[in-house]
């Protein structure tokens, strides 16, 4: 999802995203999908991932 987002903000809007900001969506995505998780220790997971992209 985040790729297309990126994508279509350059083609249809002509709108160039900084690292920081691909970098904020990739982690917002991921706690997103945090919530979909069965367990706690896969959220755990994806919560820890996410905040690789805000370190």
């Amino acid at each position: 999802m985040e790729f297309m987002e990126i994508r279509n903000a350059m083609v249809f809007r002509s709108e160039d995203e900084s690292n920081l900001q691909v970098a904020a969506r990739c982690h917002d995505d991921l706690l997103l999908w945090s919530n979909r998780c069965s367990t706690a220790s896969d959220k755990s997971k994806l919560v820890k991932w996410s905040n690789f992209f805000i370190a």
